[in-house]
């Protein structure tokens, strides 16, 4: 994934506080002590103050991108402001501006265009490490998860907001883009062909039966959530939307099968889910063929694989690809 914005990290923090200043002057936080964040999507500044009256604050002032959708950035908005009058305190708090808004558009010289920016509290705690991840802890993600999706069961957006659940992604058009691969190496070709083939059959299965679209986090990765001790805290719900509850399931199912001993905690955090929300009978079936297809959309993403970092990161995607595919058979 491209990062926000190109050049070192430093330059990019230093052309973005002078905006990140402005903003915050919205917010009565003119004097706050900031340390900016570079993301894939998103500039991040770590704000910090005390405030008269309220004592110290912690927040995050999140500044998009230009072609960021607005629709998008209020639909996570209020599935947050949502889920915080559900009594909610593991989720980021949309905090208002001193004009009573959720969002502003902002711009100062040296940044291109107008800038969405939003104010959010900020969620403390330690990353989560697929590798260290313990069966215990691998159940209490299952249970978060669940939990969220609890409300995202009866959450409704304004019906100009609502939109059909996103479609999957075109199985056609990605075996299409993984032609210029098929060469790599002398499996490569039956390796998409029995990929493809395990998430066309996959979505026929989970077709003929029953689904219930809820409103998910939608990228439910271990780099979004934070421990604290036993509480856990998610971020990054800039692409929630309508969906499969599977999906937010699958990005840390697949980290797992990286691991030697992952089988029990993968186990772990389907039985964790299952204590709040019920799985489908073919979970196992969908998890397994949405990994197959992240993983030959990775192996599209790279590009030109002669860079050394790229022969590296191929020959890694290839050897869990052969791992999942040899398992499911």
């Amino acid at each position: 994934m491209d990062r926000f914005e190109q050049g070192s990290e430093p330059e990019i923090i230093g052309r973005y506080e002078r905006l990140a200043r402005k903003a915050l002057a919205l917010y009565g936080l003119e004097d706050a002590e900031v340390t900016g964040h570079v993301g894939a999507r998103n500039m991040v500044f770590e704000v910090r103050h005390t405030r008269l009256h309220v004592g110290p604050v912690h927040y995050a002032l999140r500044i998009g991108s230009r072609d960021a959708s607005s629709d998008q950035l209020l639909r996570e908005l209020l599935f947050l402001t949502a889920l915080w009058q559900d009594g909610r305190r593991d989720v980021p708090e949309p905090i208002l501006s001193r004009s009573g808004e959720l969002i502003h558009s902002v711009s100062v010289p040296g940044v291109s265009g107008f800038r969405p920016v939003v104010l959010l509290r900020w969620m403390p705690g330690r990353a989560a490490d697929a590798g260290q991840l313990s069966y215990d802890a691998a159940s209490a993600i299952g249970r978060f998860i669940a939990s969220i999706h609890q409300l995202g069961r009866t959450f409704r957006w304004p019906a100009e907001l609502e939109r059909p659940p996103e479609d999957e992604t075109d199985l056609d058009a990605l075996r299409f883009r993984l032609r210029a691969l098929r060469g790599r190496a002398p499996d490569m070709e039956a390796l998409i062909d029995r990929g493809v083939d395990l998430a066309r059959r996959a979505r026929m299965a989970l077709a003929a039966a029953p689904s219930e679209s809820v409103v998910i986090h939608g990228d439910m990765a271990l780099a979004n959530l934070r421990f604290t001790g036993e509480t856990i805290r998610a971020f990054g719900f800039d692409r929630c939307r309508r969906g499969s509850r599977l999906d937010d399931l699958v990005e840390i199912d697949l980290a797992l099968r990286r691991r030697d001993d992952g089988e029990p905690i993968r186990q772990a955090l389907h039985a964790g889910y299952r204590e709040g929300g019920d799985l489908p009978a073919d979970a196992e079936a969908h998890l397994t063929a949405s990994a197959a297809v992240r993983l030959l959309a990775s192996l599209c993403d790279l590009g030109d694989v002669k860079h050394p970092a790229a022969v590296s990161r191929f020959s890694s995607l290839l050897a869990r690809l052969r791992a999942l595919l040899s398992a499911s058979d």
